[in-house]
């Protein structure tokens, strides 16, 4: 048995953690397609995309990029995006008051 004690900064880089969340709330102010505000994602980070549990029960926020928000999300259901930065997901939301959460895991 080895007497080998990594150090804490040994342990995040082999399981990487991170020092905290980076979480916003984005409320497009109208149907039309909107990036994500700009947040530097680390390496190895994916990003959760979540619609609001408070959208209306039935409509639907869009995701995607820039040019196409194919994919539907109804109230609390999420996608998962591995992006370098944020702001290369958009997001669509026909319904006033509609949005999403966006969470990662960051170093600041």
């Amino acid at each position: 048995m080895s007497d080998y004690s990594p150090s804490l900064e040994a342990i995040r880089e082999q399981v990487g953690n991170r020092e905290s969340v980076t979480a916003v709330e984005v409320v497009p102010s109208d149907g039309t397609a909107t990036a994500l505000p700009s947040h530097d994602v680390p390496e190895g980070v994916s990003v959760l995309v979540m619609a609001l549990d408070s959208n209306d029960a039935s409509s639907r926020v869009y995701v995607g990029d820039g040019s196409a928000q194919p994919a539907p999300l109804k109230p609390e259901a999420s996608l998962t995006f591995t992006v370098t930065n944020t702001d290369a997901i958009s997001i669509r939301a026909p319904t006033a008051g509609d949005g999403v959460a966006v969470l990662f895991e960051s170093d600041t």
